[in-house]
């Protein structure tokens, strides 16, 4: 059986029943769509697809802020090394040719598709995995075109998303035809049967219809494949966590870390202790820069998420006015609410209240301590954190997790961080993500307190292989 669940120990990691069953399924019948519930590891799903359907050539499309996701994923799941290659700008060059013929995997983002598509059908590819498909549910969008267009050169497609229904049924025309054209292929006779009615005062209006049948067929097909985290969650683990690491210009970040530990060695040179109000000032200034290379990239995600779910999400914040004031003016009051330093207790009871029990209300932002603490009852409602900067004592997000992760919570918790890749909180990330739990350090035969796990990195330059090992 663990022989099955490694796919034959092509897979680092075992498999879990449902994502077995999910590649069954795509053996079975080629190509689908995976509707799983966010939390569920889809993406590991996708991958295991790839090594039993023996692709030798995949492509992976995805939104871009998940582009390294899927590369890290793809890296850590698989005994075997694959070539892959990660697509970048606008323009492709004439080493990217190069690279995009030589690959195993290439990941794009929806984004620059149309840019690269004529580049890319010049292959044939085994498999397309659609990440997010609901992206290409626009018939006319630019990006449902370059993929219909790269479909032609591909043998099949599988395309994931939480809910490829969002609005209407037409919503789904798009991520169905491309997975499989001949279950529907007239998008006409789709539109006429399922998704136009008589309105009102005469004249026809686009909405829902014959939604039982048009269930029936997609179970009935095979076409749509979907299961819920409360359907599967004796098979997980109570708490799933994932990095999502960000490529950025690194120039400052890296500028301020040298700054630091610049700081720390003329300390030990000249026998002084260490200005811990100037490296403070330092680090303020590194999570600071660290937030602004991050905020279009989290921004993004979360849109993505109420897209692509009908969950309610927790946003961990650190910084209140340059990240969780700027979060929650971005998405407004009418779907958001924000927790802070600056609300009174009765105003901050009043801001979990209206989470629980407005179902508009679908995204809490709140700053890591106070969240921490005197909120219970999140997780009657929520599953799922985001933490948009780490704070850097572990103790506190352990205490932020808790908010969800307690009594009373009937699913698996999903804790999602976003990194800058090859910052002090990607390694830090990468640590936490590792362990699957926050833990105390052990370095040097002593236990590292909380409070100074960033000193320590600072001082002696952890490395990503040494963060590994924390």
């Amino acid at each position: 059986m663990d022989g099955l669940r490694t796919l034959n120990g092509w897979l680092k990691r075992p498999l879990y029943d449902y994502q077995l069953e999910a590649i069954a399924h795509f053996q079975k019948r080629g190509g689908f769509v995976l509707a799983d519930e966010m939390g569920l590891g889809k993406t590991l799903s996708a991958i295991g697809c790839i090594v039993a359907g023996k692709c030798t050539k995949s492509l992976v499309v995805c939104p871009a802020n998940v582009k390294y996701q899927w590369q890290k994923e793809i890296e850590k799941s698989l005994n075997k090394a694959l070539q892959i290659f990660v697509c970048e700008g606008r323009s492709p060059k004439r080493t990217d040719e190069y690279y995009l013929k030589c690959a195993d995997i290439v990941i794009i983002n929806y984004q620059i598709l149309q840019d690269w598509q004529t580049i890319i059908r010049m292959h044939h590819w085994d498999l397309m995995v659609l990440d997010e498909a609901q992206k290409i549910k626009k018939s006319k969008s630019i990006c449902t075109h370059a993929a219909k267009s790269i479909r032609k050169q591909v043998d099949n497609v599988i395309c994931l998303s939480g809910t490829p229904l969002t609005d209407r049924n037409s919503d789904l025309w798009n991520v169905i035809n491309i997975a499989d054209p001949t279950v529907f292929p007239s998008e006409f006779r789709f539109l006429k049967r399922y998704c136009i009615k008589e309105g009102l005062y005469g004249g026809m209006t686009s909405g829902s219809i014959n939604t039982q049948e048009l269930h029936g067929i997609l179970k009935d097909t095979g076409v749509m494949l979907r299961r819920r985290k409360v359907d599967v969650f004796k098979e997980l683990p109570k708490v799933i966590h994932s990095v999502i690491p960000i490529k950025a210009n690194m120039t400052e970040l890296n500028r301020i870390r040298n700054e630091a530990v610049s700081m720390t060695k003329n300390s030990k040179e000249i026998g002084r202790g260490l200005d811990m109000v100037q490296f403070r000032k330092c680090m303020e200034q590194y999570r600071q820069e660290a937030i602004r290379l991050k905020l279009p990239h989290v921004i993004a995600w979360i849109k993505d998420f109420l897209e692509s779910s009908n969950q309610k999400l927790m946003v961990a914040v650190v910084h209140r006015d340059k990240c969780g004031r700027l979060l929650y003016d971005h998405f407004g009051s009418k779907i958001a609410v924000i927790m802070d330093g600056q609300l009174t207790s009765k105003q901050k009871e009043a801001t979990k209240e209206r989470f629980i029990n407005d179902p508009d209300c679908r995204l809490l932002i709140g700053n890591i301590l106070s969240t921490g603490t005197g909120t219970d009852g999140l997780q009657h409602v929520c599953s799922n954190l985001l933490y948009a900067e780490l704070d850097w004592s572990p103790a506190n997000m352990s205490q932020c997790t808790s908010r969800l992760d307690r009594t009373g919570q009937k699913e698996p918790v999903t804790v999602t961080y976003m990194t800058v890749m090859g910052s002090i909180e990607d390694q830090l990330a990468r640590t936490l993500d590792k362990k699957s739990k926050i833990l105390a350090s052990v370095l040097d035969n002593r236990t590292v307190d909380d409070t100074e796990l960033l000193t320590y990195m600072m001082q002696n330059g952890i490395t990503e292989e040494e963060a590994d090992w924390l």
